[in-house]
């Protein structure tokens, strides 16, 4: 059988440009800049220039060099983002508008626009379109009637971002506390849109996944239990071991256990502990762990006696890895514990239950809103439900904007 050959976007479009089915090569934002745009200021200012006098020279010399800077500094930031130019300029138009106002003295307008590679009639409609100062977009609600409207924008910043209930929350977090509440449901993109433009993105950073392995996936909850451990320590110096056994499809923590050893007694008493409260000690499931000392021994004894159970070891008797444990406990410390000095095992123990309580209860965006200790006990959730709120959020949002109406001296100006 014949290999099959790969050839990128860039080798197909230019291959086209030599059979003459295409008339010119897509250059890649990075290419134009470093290829046509730098050398386009330096001619297109050079040859423009025409001063009498030395002091004239000097003054507009250095108002020059802040508008050059001003052009370079436009054009890092759009070669830094893995976006077409059309896509950038589009969002960047405004920054884009100001920057040919201060070109326009030393340039005509249809060699900024050669600069900048955008039409005259598309650069007129940008100079000419005003600027919304009620809105996100800066654009009028009449124009882009998707984008949120003030009551909306109100509402999400006083019930989820200001709100010290959802402190500790990550901004996906938020959004899945927002599709629990069933209250107001708007897109991801304009959710993430508002946490940035309020700042709160930067602040909620999310704890980075660093698990590239392959990970298991369960279809239903109870089907494939994950258990291991990890280390900390406390002021005075001890260092507990923390037990945990999750649930892979809910990732809910339905057992845990602490001890200054590392031990397979201890990994068997939270385990059956575990067992016996969620009434799984008859229930066929899967189990996997590493292959550390703490899982053998009186584990595997256990084990043997227990044929609904079916023993599993992460990367060795099958290949997918044990990272979605490892996840959770990541985010134990990191998200609940991070920041906090124990003075003993006593007051560690007593933190990481309310912080694995926490974890149960709080909504997740990848179980659609639903808490993990909800999706372990089989609470189902009518997605479709959640689709008609987005709806009928989305409807009354056109309608807001399309009425939207304004005193235009007030909220709207031109670029420049």
């Amino acid at each position: 059988m014949k290999a099959k050959s790969y050839q990128s976007y860039s080798t197909n479009f230019k291959l086209a440009v030599v059979n003459g089915k295409s008339s010119e090569v897509n250059y890649s934002t990075t290419y134009y800049w470093n290829n046509k745009g730098k050398s386009k200021i330096l001619e297109s200012v050079r040859g423009n220039l025409h001063f009498d006098k030395e002091q004239e020279d000097i003054d507009h010399s250095m108002e020059l060099r802040l508008i050059l800077n001003q052009v370079f500094d436009f054009f890092i930031k759009i070669i830094e983002q893995k976006k077409s130019m059309a896509v950038i300029y589009r969002k960047k138009r405004i920054q884009l508008v100001q920057v040919a106002a201060n070109l326009i003295r030393y340039l005509k307008p249809t060699e900024i626009c050669q600069l900048f590679n955008i039409s005259e009639r598309t650069f007129y409609n940008w100079k000419n379109r005003p600027v919304c100062a009620v809105t996100i977009s800066k654009e009028c609600p009449n124009n882009n009637p998707n984008q949120l409207t003030s009551q909306e924008r109100n509402f999400i910043k006083e019930r989820y971002f200001e709100n010290e209930t959802f402190e500790d929350y990550s901004t996906a977090d938020l959004y899945a506390q927002m599709l629990k509440d069933k209250k107001l449901i708007v897109s991801p993109t304009l959710f993430y849109e508002l946490a940035n433009y309020s700042g709160e993105q930067e602040k909620r950073k999310p704890v980075k996944n660093t698990f590239k392995n392959k990970g298991l996936k369960a279809t239903f909850p109870k089907q494939i239990l994950q258990m291991d451990k990890s280390l900390y320590k406390t002021a005075d110096g001890k260092r507990p071991w923390f037990y945990l056994l999750i649930d892979n499809r809910s990732r809910a923590i339905i057992g845990h256990r602490v001890s200054l050893k590392s031990e397979s007694k201890q990994t068997l008493i939270n385990l059956k502990e575990a067992l016996k409260k969620h009434n799984l000690l008859s229930t066929s499931f899967v189990l996997v762990s590493d292959d550390g000392s703490e899982n053998k021994g009186a584990v595997k004894r256990f084990l043997m006696k227990c044929p609904n159970i079916k023993h599993e070891i992460a990367q060795l008797t099958i290949e997918e890895s044990n990272s979605m444990i490892e996840a959770v406990i990541k985010t134990i410390k990191q998200k609940y514990l991070k920041y906090q000095v124990f003075k003993n095992v006593t007051e560690f123990k007593k933190e990481l239950e309310i912080a694995i309580h926490k974890y149960n209860h709080r909504p997740k965006i990848i179980l659609n809103g639903q808490t993990p200790i909800e999706v372990f006990n089989g609470v189902e959730i009518d997605l479709r439900e959640i689709k008609k709120i987005q709806q009928n959020c989305r409807a009354e949002r056109l309608r807001q904007n399309r009425e939207f109406s304004c005193l235009k001296m007030i909220t709207c100006k031109l670029p420049f």
